[in-house]
């Protein structure tokens, strides 16, 4: 009798134990997640903060770099840069955090960076400058280049006017985007430096 007490009396210490271990675990994966999520805010920060660093010092991405010399690039170069002015860290910021939603959503269309533009995209996006668009799709368009802050996929006609005019007739042609759509996604994309209107 006295045996089975103490085996029942034992068997009840190593469960309290097993608790106790288990709690203690628990603990420790619960304050490791916060921790970690406040190192991944930081990271993501940090990342943000050396992204800038390095692409306001590139110049792959340049004002005179024609669509003829992109499709001439090696698929996994990067364009990247600004190609007028020097970058404004609080528009870059403002771009990049605008340019999530789209770039998540149309996933091979729009950049995640518009400073870093992956050269296979650029050149993906030129091939579709042959959708040619009907007339109410063309008014669409006509109507987003008079929403956009630069008239246009840019100020200026190189790689990247052309290269985002591909990428606007295909939203407009095969996904219904609207001329404000259109609009903002162009000003999300702007390349060419200095203080945009995302900032304000």
């Amino acid at each position: 009798m006295r045996q089975r007490i103490k085996q029942a009396r034992r068997a009840q210490v190593i469960a309290l134990a097993a608790i106790v271990i288990a709690s203690a675990v628990a603990g420790v994966v619960w304050l490791n997640r916060v921790d970690g999520n406040s190192d991944a805010g930081q990271t993501a920060h940090d990342r943000e903060r050396a992204g800038f660093a390095v692409l306001s010092a590139a110049n792959t991405n340049r004002c005179d770099l024609a669509a003829a010399e992109v499709r001439w690039m090696r698929d996994g170069m990067r364009l990247q840069g600004s190609c007028c002015t020097a970058m404004d860290r609080s528009s870059y910021r403002a771009q990049l955090g605008g340019l999530r939603s789209y770039a998540r959503r149309e996933r091979g269309l729009v950049p995640v960076n518009p400073y870093d533009v992956p050269v296979d995209l650029a050149k993906r996006l030129l091939a579709y400058r042959t959708i040619t668009l009907d007339a109410r799709q063309q008014a669409t368009y006509d109507r987003a280049r008079g929403m956009s802050d630069l008239g246009g996929p840019c100020c200026c006609r190189c790689w990247r006017w052309q290269a985002f005019d591909g990428q606007a007739r295909f939203l407009i042609a095969r996904r219904h985007y609207s001329a404000s759509q259109v609009a903002q996604v162009w000003d999300l994309e702007e390349g060419c430096g200095g203080r945009s209107t995302t900032a304000t």
